[in-house]
């Protein structure tokens, strides 16, 4: 399956930018129990909002452009399509009031472009599913059995057949851990992968086992990357001033109706540092049944 790629801002006019056109939308969609959002958050020093005498922050305004969509590995039609990007600005429109950011009507007047990613990673095989893996294992058997029958040659050969798998194992450890670097970064793990390499081959490896985990699973994601608008549109130089980075695994999920729930917690770091990767539990759905009776029974 091939992925397509996702690219930073460079140039202004690649992008076509929306303006005035975001509704405003209620955060009311109940997630799954279990469910856990991770968000990162990251803001340039020199970005500074000011507040009023009520200690909110002062509007500013944004355009938005769309940045590119990072398909995964199954057709889901609850996050491609044409009119994914139309419902991702709707709800980042809400998400973004929260924090006092107004649709801009004149580029003249406009603050920031706010550029959108969004798509699903596709991780790598884990370990025990790679076909290394499964040749190591298959491989040490037969390097016994043919210790235990005391034939040279067909020890020879079956240590020449295990040397060939490890070195196969080696290589996909290798690609795995590369498409695990990439999807940390996307998803901004990066902090988290940093300081839980070092628990590798610990007593506390476990902190790395959770990392690799969260990793190795398909997770929707959405990437907002705010530019300073002004510094591009004039000097095309794509001044980056804060980015917010969310997502929740994909299994047991739909895109478009976890997305609101989603946007509306990741909105609490929008211009802000998380200091790292956070971690969030979603709401768990309330089901009353009601009262419960027999209505016939059956041997």
């Amino acid at each position: 399956m091939e992925v397509r790629k996702v690219h930073a801002v460079h140039h202004y006019p690649a992008y076509r930018l929306w303006f005035g056109m975001l509704a405003l939308f209620s955060f009311g969609t109940v997630l799954c129990a279990e469910e856990v959002e991770a968000v990162n958050s990251r803001i340039s020093p020199d970005y500074v909002r000011q507040r009023g005498s009520d200690g909110t922050f002062k509007a500013e305004t944004f355009a938005v452009a769309q940045g590119g969509y990072w398909s995964g590995g199954i057709v889901d039609k609850t996050i491609e399509g044409k009119n994914s990007f139309p419902m991702i600005t709707k709800v980042m429109g809400a998400a973004l009031a929260r924090k006092n950011y107004l649709p801009a009507k004149d580029p003249k007047k406009t603050d920031l472009l706010i550029v959108i990613y969004w798509g699903t990673t596709i991780p790598p095989l884990r370990e025990r599913d790679s076909a290394g893996y499964r040749l190591t294992q298959a491989a040490n058997e037969d390097l016994q059995m043919a210790k235990s029958s005391g034939d040279p040659g067909a020890i020879a050969a079956a240590d020449n057949a295990l040397t060939g798998a490890f070195s196969l194992l080696h290589a996909q450890d290798s690609m795995r851990e590369r498409l695990n670097i990439k999807n940390a970064r996307m998803l901004g793990y990066d902090s988290w992968w940093e300081s839980a390499a070092t628990l590798k081959g610990t007593v506390r490896e476990s902190g790395w086992n959770d990392l690799t985990e969260e990793l190795e699973e398909e997770r929707y994601f959405v990437v907002l990357m705010a530019y300073n608008f002004q510094l591009l549109w004039k000097k095309k130089i794509p001044k980056l001033v804060w980015e917010t980075r969310f997502s929740i695994k994909e299994r047991g999920n739909e895109f478009d109706k976890a997305l609101p729930t989603m946007a509306g917690y990741a909105s609490k770091y929008f211009c802000e540092d998380s200091r790292g990767l956070r971690h969030r539990e979603m709401p768990n759905p309330v089901i009353n049944l009601g009262e419960l009776k027999i209505l016939e029974e059956y041997p």
